[in-house]
């Protein structure tokens, strides 16, 4: 298989980062609904657009109605949301089954070292270097990795509630 091949199929893996529920304040709760925003934010939305469509959107459904594809989660509200809970997507793996376990919410921070270097931010946030992945695609250029985030917390507005009691 060549290189961008591998890329690919590493990032239709290993995208199974995004869940359900916003969270907000510490400890991870729950405390909202994530809703998408009609206009994307100033500083790299567009650009991370056009990337997140050219390689995310092979596996990955960018469409916050539509389900989640074979290869990985529908992505389109994952910021600010825990990782692993997408119940229309069965194939998470191990290591990301572990991350969601721990707490892992999707935030500017752990997706930025998610892209960076998924198997390694799965398996220092999971305590498990052992763990099983199965995202193998990298992002080492830091400012495609911003854009990209930058467009992934564009598509979430997450409006804080009370947690229900």
């Amino acid at each position: 298989m060549s290189r961008s091949g591998l890329a690919a199929l590493g990032l239709a893996l290993a995208l199974p980062f995004l869940g359900l529920g916003c969270v907000a304040g510490g400890a991870g709760a729950v405390v909202g609904e994530c809703k998408p925003v009609a206009t994307a934010p100033e500083g790299g939305a567009p650009e991370g657009r056009a990337l997140v469509e050219q390689e995310c959107g092979k596996c990955h459904s960018l469409n916050p109605d539509a389900p989640s594809l074979k290869l990985g989660p529908n992505i389109a509200l994952s910021f600010g949301r825990r990782a692993g809970q997408r119940q229309d997507f069965p194939r998470y793996s191990e290591a990301m089954r572990t991350a969601a376990a721990k707490g892992l919410v999707w935030d500017e921070t752990t997706l930025d070292a998610y892209i960076a270097d998924p198997g390694a931010f799965l398996k220092s946030f999971s305590g498990r270097p052992e763990a099983k992945h199965g995202m193998f695609f990298k992002m080492p250029d830091g400012n495609k990795r911003k854009r990209v985030v930058t467009y992934l917390k564009s598509m979430t507005s997450c409006q804080e509630t009370a947690p229900p009691s």
